[in-house]
């Protein structure tokens, strides 16, 4: 990881990404803020990754290698449908008592700027 990109707090970083169907999914993402975030590493469990990540963020120890398959069973991942929004949010919520989530459906940029 010598060559790793430096980025600043804040700073968008756009890259996109193609599945198996020829699909451009576009991902824009916050720069690293002190989390070592992880990647997806399929086309359909971007569910319990965005969980770890997540939880990451809060400050919680998890990582990909001890967590990843008990939060891909919680949140019940399917190969061919991936994971609903509604186990996201019951994941989620099982791994802390005092952060509440809750699933907020078309959320707007400001909404999100506003909640961080």
């Amino acid at each position: 990881m010598a060559n790793r990109k430096k980025f600043e707090p804040g700073q968008l970083v756009k890259y996109k990404n193609y599945d198996s169907l020829g699909l451009v999914l576009r991902c824009d993402t916050v720069a690293d803020f002190g989390v070592r975030f992880v990647r997806q590493k399929d086309l359909y469990s971007c569910g319990p990754v965005s969980i770890i990540n997540a939880l990451k963020w809060a400050g919680m120890p998890i990582t990909y290698k001890k967590h990843f398959q008990e939060i891909k069973q919680k949140c019940k991942t399917e190969r061919f449908w991936g994971t609903y929004t509604k186990y996201i949010t019951q994941t989620l919520n099982s791994f802390s008592s005092e952060i509440k989530f809750r699933n907020v459906n078309l959320i707007t940029y400001k909404q999100l700027k506003n909640h961080l």
